[in-house]
C-alpha cells in the first residue's frame, strides 16, 4: 500500500509542477486526474500479483510434493516428523491474501471513482 501512496503523491506533484505553467488553475485537475490514473495502474498490478499468490496458496503449496522435497533436501527436515501441515499453512496464506485483495479492491474502486470524476472536469 506504500507503493500506491508513493505513486499517487509523486505523480501528483510531478504533473502539477509540469502542467501548472501552461494551464494555470486547470493544472490542479490535470494533476489529480493523472495521479488517479497512475494509482489505478499500481492497484491493478498489485491485484494481479495477489491473485497469483492466492492461486499458489490454494494449489501449489497444498498439493505439491515439491514443497516437501525442498524442505527435506535443502533444510534436512521432514515436515511429517515435526507435525507441520501444509494444508493449514495454505489456508492461513489464503486468508491473508484474501484480506489483502479486498483492501486492494477498495482502494482500486476509490481511485477509479476519483479518476472518472476528474475526467468530467477536464
Amino acid at each position: 500500500f506504500i507503493a500506491v501512496i508513493a505513486a499517487h503523491a509523486l505523480t501528483y506533484m510531478a504533473t502539477l509542477a509540469l502542467v501548472w505553467p501552461m494551464h494555470g488553475q486547470k493544472g490542479w485537475r490535470v494533476a489529480c486526474q493523472q495521479a488517479a490514473h497512475s494509482t489505478n495502474i499500481v492497484v491493478i498490478i498489485e491485484g494481479l500479483l495477489l491473485l497469483v499468490l492466492r492461486f499458489l496458496a490454494r494449489h501449489m503449496i497444498l498439493y505439491s510434493e515439491l514443497a516437501h522435497a525442498f524442505v527435506k533436501e535443502i533444510m534436512y527436515l521432514d515436515l511429517l516428523e515435526v507435525n507441520v501441515d501444509l494444508a493449514v499453512a495454505a489456508a492461513a496464506m489464503d486468508r491473508v491474501v484474501g484480506t489483502a485483495l479486498k483492501a486492494v479492491a477498495v482502494i482500486g474502486f476509490a481511485a477509479f471513482a476519483v479518476w472518472l470524476r476528474e475526467l468530467t472536469f477536464i
